[in-house]
């Protein structure tokens, strides 16, 4: 089974930086708090906007935390 889930900036910032980070300096960052809390933010923000966008949501279209589970998968950050 292929995941089809969408990474979210934040994500694909982390991963970007953390290789950086290592490549560049010899850091392992496994600093895991501050990633969750970005995503947390990030989560609110799509789902904010998700809803500011589709106001009709009810007739056929997903909730907002659906289409966020659907689009980026996972559980809570």
């Amino acid at each position: 089974m292929t995941n089809n889930k969408q990474q979210t900036p934040v994500e694909w910032y982390a991963e970007k930086f953390a290789e950086h980070l290592e490549e560049t300096y010899g850091i392992k960052v496994t600093n895991l708090t501050l990633l969750r809390q970005a995503k947390k933010m990030d989560k609110t923000r799509i789902i904010d906007a998700y809803t500011d966008g589709n106001y009709d949501y009810g007739m056929g279209r997903c909730e907002p935390e659906q289409y966020y589970q659907e689009t980026y998968g996972g559980g809570e950050q």
